[in-house]
């Protein structure tokens, strides 16, 4: 008979990820179209990895450095794992919505908590296999390996996921600590987060001043792989040195600390949760609660405000792109305007630089509002709320246009200071301040209406937690696929049309385009989008 835990980890991966619907047999083309999108999604990522594996080694051969490689892709790794988990975290372990259901089942603490962090593990894996594996591939391919490397490489995909899976647990549970706690820490764990993501954007654009330092202090390299990264450094004198016993205590060492970690969160694990449910059932009891104004729009809004604030992950993903466009913005103020367009351009030609800025400019505006859409998952966040909006004497119309003005309202006002800083640090012209700004208002128009049309056509209501739909749903996949496909054609839309066109006359193109989407978008929302919002 198959144990409880095993039978309990294959229920909670396949509530979390609905891998029965995705690859159902009921639905061919749905199912079909599922297989070609993870495929097509991991070969990208298997692809980038093995091509930065490929010219990390190649550079670190020069130096005599490239046993240091594999290391560097195992910790890369594992950053990778703990950023991608730590969203996951509280959603999976503390806030989901069939905690209820486990904990009134004849079934432990213990054994419901392991089957969670193995639904995190196996996820883990899948990273792990995607970004890791390769880089392994092609450092053996490029290097002299031995069976000792062969047998670490294979030990460390195993083991490689723990180590961040339980310090992202940690920080999960801290969170989820203070949040039983008091009642309101929402704003507080968004800034949190939004800290660590900076501090990860902020080192990967230092990694060439990394690659400096890995030159010149190869001795420091060692002394930290011995004395402080001691997983890593066990892992590294098991592949390199052939030390059996480094490789034991590597895998002793990862199981000790895993099962030690579930042991001690499992002692108070019910407690947590129970507490999370009470401070939930007090908030609810204003949720639906409509101030009275002369405007349901504006009572609409403050709405989709108070419930953007109150979930991190939606948060993060979907502002994230402010941040990088006024972090972009604002460097340009201290850095000199000639040694930017040399770096990106290769040009000092000063009279060329209003020309060769400004299309590079759009482009950026262009992708950190596309990748900033907060209406591609604001109707499926309703939920199980949904019908209230139904039942409510509220146009439909407004409640999907209160949806748009939100999304507009949040990348908008950023999106035009932002430009107005660059106008004046690269000396633009008033035509292209007036330009830009068009641009801007007609596509944060754009990225709402198309966040609540696909929204409406690929929702997801009946979810275990937040991160589900922001981060797993189709609807949120294809709003930030879009940024990606619109960077790849307006380059080259615009190189083609160089030859007959200037850029103003160009963006202006485009704008024209974007105001006639914009109408039809705006039409397909009031008819189709009413019907369909009232079929839900």
């Amino acid at each position: 008979m198959k144990s409880k835990l095993w039978i309990l980890f294959k229920n909670i991966t396949a509530n979390n990820y609905k891998f029965d619907k995705k690859f159902s047999s009921s639905n061919i083309p749905k199912t079909i179209f599922n297989i070609i999108l993870t495929l097509l999604v991991s070969a990208v990522v298997v692809a980038y990895s093995a091509l930065y594996s490929y010219l990390a080694t190649s550079f670190a051969k020069e130096y005599n450095l490239e046993q240091y490689i594999p290391m560097l892709f195992y910790l890369v790794t594992q950053l990778f794992i703990f950023m991608f988990s730590i969203y996951r975290v509280k959603s999976m372990l503390f806030d989901s919505s069939d905690n209820d259901m486990l904990f009134s089942m004849p079934l432990k603490p213990q054994t419901i908590l392991a089957s969670r962090m193995l639904t995190l593990l196996s996820v883990n894996y899948v990273l792990t296999i995607l970004i890791y594996a390769p880089s392994l591939f092609i450092y053996g391919m490029a290097s002299q390996i031995t069976i000792a490397y062969i047998l670490g490489a294979v030990i460390s995909v195993i083991f490689l996921p723990f180590i961040p899976t339980v310090l992202s647990s940690i920080v999960g549970y801290i969170i989820a600590f203070v949040s039983s706690k008091v009642n309101s820490k929402k704003i507080i764990e968004t800034i949190v987060t939004f800290i660590m993501f900076i501090l990860v954007f902020v080192g990967v654009s230092q990694i060439q001043s990394f690659g400096t330092i890995f030159i010149n202090n190869v001795e420091t390299i060692d002394m930290v792989l011995n004395n402080i990264l001691i997983f890593p450094g066990l892992l590294f004198k098991a592949m390199y040195n052939s030390n059996i016993l480094a490789l034991i205590a590597y895998i002793v060492l990862n199981i000790i600390l895993f099962f030690v970690f579930c042991l001690i969160l499992s002692k108070g694990y019910k407690n947590i949760i129970n507490r999370l449910k009470e401070i939930k059932k007090v908030k609810k009891k204003g949720e639906v609660k409509f101030e009275k104004t002369n405007d349901i729009t504006i009572t609409l809004i403050k709405k989709e405000f108070r419930r953007y604030i109150s979930i991190p992950v939606y948060v993060v993903n979907t502002f994230f792109g402010m941040i990088l466009l006024i972090l972009f913005a604002g460097s340009t103020i201290f850095i000199d305007k000639t040694t930017i367009i040399n770096e990106l351009f290769n040009t000092s030609q000063d009279a060329q630089m209003g020309l060769t800025i400004f299309p590079f400019i759009i482009m950026v505006i262009a992708f950190t509002m596309l990748m900033s859409n907060t209406a591609g998952s604001s109707i499926s966040l309703e939920g199980k709320n949904l019908w209230i909006l139904k039942t409510l004497p509220v146009d439909i119309k407004k409640v999907l246009k209160s949806k748009v003005l939100f999304n507009i309202l949040v990348i908008l006002p950023i999106s035009i200071i932002s430009l107005v800083i660059v106008f004046f640090t690269f000396n633009l012209t008033l035509t292209e301040l007036l330009i830009g700004i068009l641009f801007e208002i007609l596509i944060s128009i754009f990225v709402g209406e198309f966040g609540i049309i696909i929204n409406l056509k690929y929702p997801k209501i009946n979810y275990i937690n937040e991160t589900q739909v922001v981060k797993q749903s189709l609807s949120s996949f294809l709003c930030v696929m879009l940024p990606m496909v619109v960077i790849m054609v307006m380059p080259i839309i615009y190189f083609i049309a160089s030859y007959t066109i200037s850029i103003n006359v160009f963006v202006m193109i485009i704008c024209g385009i974007l105001l006639l989407i914009n109408a039809l978008f705006y039409l397909l929302i009031n008819t189709w989008g009413v019907k369909k919002f009232n079929k839900l």
